[in-house]
């Protein structure tokens, strides 16, 4: 369970290996992939693999760390998914988390 988004977080390396199908040490950004901040006030960043056109949109959960919450075949067709059903961080960053938490005990 990820600090900001439900699910699993998994580092951005093996993220861009596992669901968009760069192996590590093919990952060069903007030669490989393109990955551009989505929406800011939300953490979320979408990636896409240049040659296939595979995209995800990732919350961002720190340190090269994410959790994939939109997979597509293509840019468009998650951008479509993500207008659909947009997901939602639980803080806004890590102060509002950490306050959160401490007034939860």
């Amino acid at each position: 369970m990820g600090l900001y988004f439900k699910g699993r977080s998994i580092t951005e390396h093996k993220m861009l290996e596992k669901y968009l199908g760069i192996p590590m040490e093919s990952q060069v950004r903007d030669v490989t992939y393109h990955v551009e901040l989505l929406e800011p006030t939300e953490r979320l960043w979408i990636w896409t693999n240049l040659e296939t056109g595979k995209t995800v949109i990732t919350g961002d959960e720190g340190n090269g760390w994410c959790i994939p919450l939109i997979t597509a075949d293509s840019r468009d067709e998650a951008v479509k998914k993500y207008v659909k059903n947009p997901p939602k961080a639980k803080f806004k960053d890590l102060f509002e988390a950490i306050e959160v938490l401490l007034h939860r005990g």
